[in-house]
């Protein structure tokens, strides 16, 4: 999964299709181009108040230990249970309301943007860090599970985000916890369990959603960040696919 999605509906709209309260203070307009580091809206589960939508920023700060540059964006979900993201998936979940993302396809030395999406509220897999923000407060950041790419998705990239269902949605925002309660053995296997469960659930679920995924062509705007309009719906509009020749030689 390459980094930009959309998230083209409004927080009323969002929290009304997640069942969810609005917890945003209008500070989310909804964008046809969400990058890393930008503000986008997440849902969690609050103890108390149940589902809340909230915006956060997409990345987490990049240890010295992980190589790379920028802030990481994505996690394999065939990796939640490695040391790195254990701490995050035991007790640290949230999801990624979205409607599309996009991905870039090489031809030549063309880069082709193609928009995914079902048609309907997509639900992505995600995780958060608290991190300390600028102005010295403990701020939430998250980043989005991905898998193998299936179906139409598998046509365009190799990965894709891991997609919930109504059912893994309850599921991975339960706060029962995903850690062993003792050392002792049954405790051990109980909580390894549940994880194993939890992470069947999700890669059924999102291997379901996948059948449902579509793609077109978009235009070449999306390519440059800096310059894209991403509350401009036509960012997302399908174009007949042309290469300029003379990009190629």
């Amino acid at each position: 999964m390459c980094g930009r999605y959309t998230a083209s509906a409004d927080a009323r709209e969002l929290a009304d299709d997640l069942d969810a309260l609005d917890d945003t203070a209008g500070s989310w307009r909804p964008a046809y181009s969400i990058a890393p580091s930008q503000q986008a809206p997440v849902l969690s589960s609050d103890p108390e108040r149940g589902r809340v939508l909230t915006v956060e920023q997409w990345g987490v700060t990049r240890p010295p230990s992980v190589p790379g540059a920028g802030v990481i964006i994505n996690a394999k979900i065939e990796k939640l249970d490695g040391s790195f993201w254990r701490p995050a998936f035991y007790s640290r979940r949230f999801a990624c309301p979205m409607n599309g993302w996009y991905e870039w396809v090489a031809e030549g030395k063309a880069k082709i943007p193609h928009y995914l999406y079902s048609g309907t509220l997509l639900t992505a897999v995600g995780l958060y860090q608290e991190e300390t923000d600028a102005a010295g407060n403990l701020a939430r950041r998250f980043i989005i599970i991905t898998r193998e790419a299936v179906d139409a998705s598998g046509d365009v990239h190799t990965r894709m985000p891991a997609f919930l269902s109504p059912d893994a949605l309850e599921s991975w925002l339960d706060d029962e916890p995903l850690k062993a309660a003792s050392r002792r053995q049954a405790d051990v296997e109980t909580a390894r369990q549940r994880r194993t469960t939890l992470l069947e659930e999700l890669k059924a679920s999102s291997t379901d959603i996948a059948s449902s995924i579509r793609t077109h062509v978009v235009d070449r705007k999306v390519n440059n960040v800096r310059t894209v309009d991403p509350y401009d719906p036509t960012d997302i509009a399908p174009i007949a696919q042309t290469v300029d020749s003379s990009t190629l030689f």
